[in-house]
């Protein structure tokens, strides 16, 4: 479980440095201010393609994105609608926005083009929530499975309320360009780890943001220091374990590889890979490596061998914030993991 949380911003990035209770550096996300994953705006189309209901559309003064629009619509160029951007458009790809506004909080995402209620696979006693289902039957909604750790479903009505007080707000805007920003990684971060944490930080935006949500959250101690300094932290490709084992980190565009080194160890290939385990999930978490993660764990293992790599990487991955599935060893002996982005 994290402890404490610094979120370290300067004129550009935010910098969230999140601790165990063991006072070590668990994960490192870095925030850029410009970016709107997730945000809402209010957009201007420019250029339809009806063969295939494609359209292109500024969605800030000078920004550009794609959308896909629902067969039958009668928009044109020049009309105005809100959307949600759903792609922000890395290595030389345009970014991608939806109709579709989804609303997400700590316990439930608002849904705006729906009006029915689905439950997390992993929601315990999910008929607990009727009587809230029943109440808010007019707005779609998806509740979470961090509601199991809850005794007071009160919290999860106020949550309704405040992202219904956004959508809202979000259907007066009438000036183009982004009416509600995205939700920066801190913030999905405190998602999952929010009960018991020491929060500080320099930025009085990101202390006004979180203010409101101490009670809501679970949070325990929130504070503003503007002379707080940047932890320095440097994160290089090639980390050397406690064993003396070494890692390579190879960041591609949308694949990572970690490569395994032994040097000299007189271990076995499984004894060096199993004790290589906790600091590639360290790097992995330290990195916030996502999409496509491969393992080039030293080869020559029984299938029993690898199968208990398998389990011990899943294992620690339980409770990573970002959603992960451990796929396994491929035909070419590497073990393939899927993390969110």
């Amino acid at each position: 479980m994290l402890s404490k949380i610094i979120i370290y911003a300067d004129k550009q990035n935010s910098y969230t440095f999140a601790y165990n209770s063991s006072s070590q550096l668990e994960y490192y996300l870095v925030d850029s201010l410009e970016s709107n994953s997730q945000g809402v705006f209010l957009a201007k189309i420019t250029n339809i393609q009806s063969r295939n209901n494609l359209a292109w559309l500024n969605y800030e003064f000078d920004k550009v994105g794609v959308i896909n629009l629902p067969k039958g619509h009668s928009l044109q160029n020049g009309s105005k609608i809100v959307c949600q951007m759903t792609s922000i458009g890395i290595h030389g790809k345009m970014p991608k926005l939806s109709q579709e506004i989804k609303l997400a909080g700590k316990y439930v995402v608002l849904l705006s083009a729906l009006k029915t209620h689905h439950y997390a696979n992993s929601l315990i006693e999910h008929q607990k929530l009727d009587e809230i289902s029943k109440k808010y039957k007019d707005i779609g909604l998806i509740f979470r499975s961090s509601i199991n750790s809850l005794t007071d479903l009160k919290i999860v009505e106020a949550e309704i309320l405040l992202l219904s007080s956004k959508l809202v707000a979000i259907a007066k805007q009438s000036a183009l360009g982004c009416v509600l920003d995205g939700i920066p990684n801190y913030i999905e971060l405190l998602y999952k780890y929010s009960e018991g944490l020491n929060i500080v930080t320099n930025s009085n935006k990101i202390f006004d943001g979180l203010k409101s949500c101490i009670d809501l959250w679970g949070i325990d101690e929130l504070s503003l220091d503007s002379d707080i300094d940047k932890p320095n932290i440097e994160l290089n490709n090639v980390a050397v374990t406690s064993n003396g084992i070494k890692l390579n980190i190879h960041k591609l565009s949308g694949i990572n590889l970690i490569d395994i080194d032994s040097g000299s160890s007189n271990l076995s290939f499984y004894q060096v890979n199993l004790l290589a385990i906790d600091d590639i999930v360290k790097q992995i978490k330290l990195h916030d490596l996502s999409g496509i993660i491969l393992i080039d764990f030293i080869k020559n293992m029984s299938n029993k061998e690898c199968l208990i790599l398998s389990d011990k990487i899943k294992k620690l991955f339980q409770d990573d914030w970002r959603r992960n599935k451990v796929l396994g060893f491929t035909k070419a002996g590497l073990c393939e993991i899927i993390r969110s982005k």
